[in-house]
């Protein structure tokens, strides 16, 4: 992570034997001319998401805008949205309070959330989901799609031609609903310019620790 004045730089560890996570910190100096900016990040969740895969990256959110000093109030790190906005109950009965896609703004990540069991059911119920992340896309934001939430992602046609990944359950029916992508069945984190695929929950733990600096940016003051 890129950190200034006396702040601390973190080094993530995920150790999958022992399933332990560890943190190491080392006293760095940067400019003073320059800030953090943290980034607009947005988790897209629907009444067939696994909360878990959601939860993860806001707990992430909010310990980088601790760690570089920033105070979040009481909107959180993490902008959650669904389609038409309000309490979202999702598969696992867990209520989560939302705001409307068409709230989002600019944002410069969205998680997409996976989907327990058949991803089907969320592309027929919330087809407005489809053209909203397209939109996001071409406004410049990266996307991370957990798991089966790679079908949503694939269905805006943005990843023909491209490589991604999805949970190992549903390779022949991604593959068969979307031959144009290259899936990549022997990966479990794939990444095509600003969209990333991890197969599953466990694998976006990884990508999470090792690419979260990547959105943590410096902005300098006259800008």
């Amino acid at each position: 992570m890129f950190f200034y004045r006396q702040h601390y730089r973190c080094l993530w560890i995920v150790d999958s034997r022992r399933a332990s996570i560890c943190v190491f910190k080392t006293h760095i100096m940067k400019k003073q001319t320059e800030k953090i900016r943290i980034p607009k990040i947005a988790a897209l969740i629907h009444d067939f998401a696994l909360a878990s895969s959601v939860t993860l990256p806001m707990e992430l959110a909010m310990a980088a805008a601790q760690v570089t000093g920033h105070s979040l109030g009481s909107r959180g790190a993490v902008q959650l949205l669904s389609p038409d906005g309000g309490p979202v109950t999702t598969s696992g009965g867990l209520t989560i309070n939302t705001q409307s896609i068409n709230e989002a703004g600019q944002l410069d990540l969205l998680v997409i959330a996976a989907v327990w069991r058949d991803p089907r059911r969320v592309l027929a119920r919330h087809p407005s989901l489809v053209p909203f992340i397209k939109k996001t896309i071409k406004q410049g934001a990266a996307v991370a799609a957990v798991g089966t939430g790679s079908f949503l992602l694939a269905e805006t046609g943005l990843l023909n031609n491209r490589p991604a990944t999805t949970h190992w359950f549903w390779f022949e029916e991604f593959a068969t609903r979307y031959p144009k992508v290259d899936l990549r069945r022997d990966q479990l984190i794939v990444q095509s310019d600003n969209s990333t695929a991890p197969a599953a929950l466990t694998q976006s733990v990884t990508y999470w620790f090792t690419s979260w600096e990547n959105f943590i940016t410096l902005k300098s003051h006259d800008t």
